[in-house]
């Protein structure tokens, strides 16, 4: 059961809206909001204060508190979980009778059998290989279809689960199209990638598989981004460096490519920023759609202006700019 202290009713499928802004409420009220929001970067390892560890802990104990443990229980299995990632797939973890469905609404009418969602969630989220293997076997078709009510296929569940070995055998199975299915959030299995972990095997096979997955968007109506940006919010060092070589360059010349310069200078990624303005120069004086723009997120980061580096990032833009 969810504690009632920090929200003033259990955490359910139906009043999820309200669940949601009573936990926001007191987020903001706790002065933890800032490492909870999806428009404030998450730094990378080298750059985590003790003060942001201490806001991380004490807000994911909140929404651990207010999910109620049973809710939770998937994210006890994942590794380098934050705050900011648990509120980002609040929804995925919403207790509903309608978890799982017998039958999928798209099946073909010629093809009558009852897809076995339930068992086959159950079997991914128990980390159960061989038992996923044989389910796909008897319903190869499984591997494209919704397996949860967020729309979540075989894959996205693997990847919210910590299911490496498993995510990886599903790419396998999967056909290229396949791996583009968004779920209800408008997530790809890779936009979840870019968020949760800092291991690129997973990332690597999927674009070698279907490298179009590199360039869509994920994320809310209005808020989609590329991966490689939702990497860099995350401050997942490893997953930026590896998507920022594979994402196309020309993706990157107007507003996409200056809200990831915005966040590689929050992150403190200054090589992969000094390389972006080597390519786009006019980054560094247009505004992002938040109207932020590069300067005032340099101001912040003292880093960028120390004095042990021989050419700092700082120097090397103005001097690319004359």
């Amino acid at each position: 059961m969810a504690m009632m202290g920090i929200v003033t009713e259990e955490f359910k499928e139906e009043n999820y809206d309200y669940w949601k802004t009573c936990l926001q409420s007191y987020l903001v009220g706790e002065g933890l909001w800032d490492v909870v929001s999806p428009e404030v970067a998450t730094p990378d390892e080298k750059h985590k204060s003790e003060e942001w560890k201490r806001k991380n802990a004490k807000a994911l104990h909140a929404i651990q508190l207010a999910y109620g443990s049973k809710a939770y229980a998937k994210y006890k299995k994942m590794e380098n979980v934050t705050a900011k990632i648990a509120w980002a797939h609040l929804v995925e973890l919403c207790p509903s009778s309608s978890q799982h469905s017998d039958v999928t609404h798209d099946q073909q009418d010629g093809d009558k059998r009852p897809l076995p969602n339930e068992e086959l969630y159950n079997a991914i989220e128990n980390g159960e290989i061989e038992k996923v293997s044989n389910i796909l076997k008897e319903c190869p078709e499984a591997t494209t279809r919704s397996v949860s009510s967020h729309g979540d296929t075989a894959l996205h569940i693997a990847i919210l689960c910590g299911k490496t070995d498993i995510a990886l055998d599903l790419v396998k199975k999967m056909p290229p199209e396949g791996l583009e299915i968004r779920n209800t959030f408008n997530d790809t299995p890779l936009t979840l990638i870019a968020a949760i972990t800092e291991t690129t095997e997973l990332a690597k096979a999927m674009l070698e598989k279907n490298q179009i997955l590199v360039s869509i968007k994920g994320g809310k109506t209005g808020q989609s981004s590329l991966p490689v940006i939702v990497a860099s919010m995350y401050g997942r060092k490893k997953m930026v460096d590896y998507l920022y070589s594979e994402t196309p360059k020309h993706l990157l010349k107007g507003q996409d490519g200056v809200l990831l310069l915005n966040h590689l200078i929050i992150a403190g990624f200054f090589d992969i920023a000094s390389n972006l303005l080597n390519w786009f120069p006019k980054l560094g004086i247009m505004a992002d759609p938040h109207g932020d723009y590069a300067l005032h997120k340099l101001a912040h980061k003292p880093s960028a202006f120390a004095r042990g580096s021989k050419f700092p990032f700082w120097k090397k833009w103005i001097y690319n700019r004359k």
